[in-house]
């Protein structure tokens, strides 16, 4: 059987507050916050308010970054080209946006959203009037 040892602990008003208010926020008691960060500070971990990035993350955000800006063109081009495809068969811009939508939804892909497919199309200028060369 384990005995548990009690230990007082006296904190400046600040330090109690801003434990206290984490607390609060983490929806835990304080003496299990206290309880975690010992255990923490004692195992040698950080013990600040975010946890120290793994040394993969570190390295990715430019690889993702890049992957992440090739994945938004993709899928820029494939909204503009359904949505060209539709304009060409002689649906005006909301039925065309409406079957650009439905289109990617019956390839289940994650961004098919109205509101998505409309920020696309607005932001790549399909639904400015075509200007009359005279």
């Amino acid at each position: 059987m384990q005995m548990h040892r009690k230990i007082s602990l006296r904190l400046d008003a600040d330090l109690a507050d801003r434990l206290q208010m984490r607390a609060d926020r983490e929806r835990v008691p304080v003496s299990c916050l206290l309880r975690h960060l010992v255990v923490r500070l004692l195992d040698g971990s950080q013990v600040g308010e975010r946890p120290a990035l793994s040394p993969h993350r570190q390295e990715a955000p430019g690889h993702l970054k890049s992957r992440t800006e090739q994945l938004q063109a993709e899928f820029m081009s494939e909204v503009c080209s359904t949505y060209d495809s539709f304009k060409r068969q002689g649906h005006d811009w909301v039925v065309a946006t409406k079957l650009t939508n439905k289109a990617l939804k019956a390839k289940n892909h994650p961004w098919a959203t109205y509101e998505v497919i409309q920020g696309v199309l607005r932001k790549a200028g399909r639904y400015r009037k075509q200007k009359l060369v005279s």
